[in-house]
């Protein structure tokens, strides 16, 4: 998981969640570098759980942090909120209202077509 919060604020809250080994599962980048995260953030992500880009989803709230995912070679999920409704998410390779069943399906799909 990708935050713009410090990590020790992002893995105190984390472990007061859901989040196993949060010191692990969490990665901070710098807000003050933008306001998502950029493509080399994702690809960060991506070596340290030890996934190449390609076979990763990146679930998406903002139409910057999707195309900075696409920048990566990840597959981008777009998955609009009330504040970013409105933005443009053309290229994401999937938009989605909600995290349903069927929509965890199809992100599955996605990382599966992957020759």
């Amino acid at each position: 998981s990708l935050s713009t919060m410090d990590q020790v604020t992002a893995v105190s809250l984390a472990s007061k969640a859901w989040v196993e080994n949060p010191e692990k599962n969490i990665f901070s980048f710098s807000w003050e570098e933008r306001c998502c995260p950029s493509a080399d953030s994702w690809i960060h992500l991506a070596r340290h759980i030890g996934v190449r880009t390609v076979h990763c989803a990146a679930l998406c709230t903002s139409s910057n942090s999707s195309k900075s995912a696409l920048l990566a070679g990840m597959k981008s999920v777009a998955v609009p909120d009330r504040f970013t409704g409105y933005q443009d998410f053309s290229g994401a390779d999937l938009i989605v209202d909600e995290m349903t069943d069927s929509a965890v399906g199809a992100i599955f799909k996605l990382v599966e077509s992957y020759p």
